[in-house]
């Protein structure tokens, strides 16, 4: 699951209903306080982080031009749409197979029209455009989970609880065992590079993510509590 669709569930719980989902038992695992610009989920402030996100996006303006800076406006667009949109999305009331469907078809056709017909690539052409993609690729993921829901899917909550930390170790791992694979033991086998890849690349994060509270080192993936502000309001 996301990070920012978590913290999202997080500071604006589901409601009661569906209070047996999956997706918000594994809430309980996360910081009970939001981080620095999330300290206020109501809609008028998220929604205006959101259009500032934009407007640095769309015109690349960085009042500093460091790349900490130029990445800031890049890329924190893309949390900011995580956040509004699954504070919108678990709140209509609509069938979740029904949902689903008619979410995969405009992800389908969107990329179709962005990638075949315009033969646009996202962050180089049609910055709006790329911004419409990627809100149905997250509108997309979230109406799968709700789909998931239904299931007990233990194994797929468990890697949800530890995105974090696959996200920032994946490509360490990943790219390692193929450099490996490929420099050390010149393998080029292409299925044997994906499933060994995918294999570390998943796997280290998850052995790191056990091992780091055993030895000490919970704070490698949780914000400094210098960040940490008061309850949300």
């Amino acid at each position: 699951m996301p990070v920012s669709t978590a913290l999202s569930i997080r500071t604006n719980p589901l409601p009661a209903r569906h209070s047996g989902d999956f997706m918000t038992k594994i809430t309980h695992t996360l910081p009970r306080r939001p981080v620095i610009l999330y300290r206020r989920t109501d809609a008028y402030w998220t929604a205006t982080i959101l259009g500032v996100s934009v407007i640095l996006y769309i015109f690349r303006y960085s009042p500093v031009d460091l790349y900490v800076f130029n990445s800031f406006g890049q890329w924190f667009v893309f949390f900011a749409l995580g956040v509004s949109a699954s504070g919108l999305v678990y709140r209509i009331d609509i069938n979740r197979t029904l949902a689903f469907a008619l979410v995969t078809l405009a992800f389908l056709a969107g990329q179709w029209v962005f990638h075949g017909m315009l033969d646009l690539r996202v962050g180089n052409d049609v910055a709006l455009a790329g911004l419409a993609l990627a809100l149905l690729g997250i509108v997309f993921v979230m109406t799968l989970s709700r789909v998931l829901m239904r299931f007990k899917c233990s194994w797929l909550a468990y890697l949800g609880r530890h995105s974090m930390e696959i996200y920032l170790i994946h490509v360490i791992a990943g790219s390692g065992v193929r450099v490996v694979l490929q420099k050390l033991l010149e393998i080029t086998d292409i299925g044997l590079h994906l499933a060994l890849g995918m294999l570390f690349g998943i796997g280290v994060p998850l052995l790191v993510a056990l091992l780091a509270p055993r030895l000490g080192l919970r704070w490698l993936f949780a914000p400094p509590p210098k960040l940490l502000l008061g309850a949300a309001r």
